[in-house]
């Protein structure tokens, strides 16, 4: 059946609506979902089935990460090694090799992946636009350069040899912003290799130079 209107006005068309459920990858179930559904999103003519085609999805994608906890892991690690200090010169050679691998990966999870050159260093960019006119567009920006490593002698172990303990990776940029970045873009990688969609274009805009002021942005 259907899920009943939410009390609030909504603001998705009602053809929309299915498109938009399909993609949340909510798990189906009782009244507490639907409620959610309700609440946060206010969807007009949601049906169950297209729930369960949302959670199936979504089962897709968290097995698919699942299984490429590992390669994922040693991608991130790749990446951290590459000491992309954007306030360097002396570094701009690696600066330039950071954004030639965030390319890489924009291109191999299926975007449309470019290097747009820039008085300074390069900005990457990643565009899918395959869900259609009537769908969302996100804009996910992150940036691949990273701030200087000194004090050296301060670091436990060397800032661009990513090391784990504790169940934590320790790497200069592991998580400004080299880590929660590359997330996005496995994010969608999963994604586009299980279900071979997304449910929403996305458009990634990845800079060089967001620790020295973005002043070419």
């Amino acid at each position: 059946g259907n899920i009943s209107r939410c009390d609030f006005r909504s603001t998705v068309r009602p053809q929309k609506s299915e498109l938009f459920v399909k993609g949340l990858g909510w798990p189906a179930g009782g009244e507490a979902h639907k409620m959610l559904l309700r609440r946060l999103f206010c969807f007009e003519n949601a049906t169950i089935p297209a729930v369960l085609e949302g959670s199936r999805m979504y089962d897709q994608v968290e097995t698919f990460l699942n299984e490429q906890r590992s390669s994922h892991l040693d991608i991130l690690q790749d990446l951290l090694r590459i000491p992309s200090v954007s306030a360097d010169s002396a570094f701009a050679g690696s600066v330039r090799e950071a954004a030639n691998f965030v390319r890489q990966q924009l291109a191999e999870a299926g975007m449309e992946a470019a290097i747009h050159e820039t008085p300074g260093h390069p900005i990457v960019t990643g565009e899918w636009r395959k869900a259609g006119a009537d769908a969302p567009t996100v804009l996910v920006y992150g940036h691949y350069d990273v701030q200087p490593p000194d004090p050296i002698d301060l670091w436990t172990t060397p800032p661009f040899e990513p090391t784990i303990r504790d169940g934590k990776i320790y790497a200069r940029g592991a998580t400004d912003d080299k880590g929660q970045m590359l997330t996005h873009i496995l994010s969608a990688a999963a994604w586009l290799k299980t279900v071979g969609r997304l449910p929403v274009n996305v458009i990634f805009v990845i800079e060089g130079e967001e620790e020295v002021g973005s002043n070419n942005l």
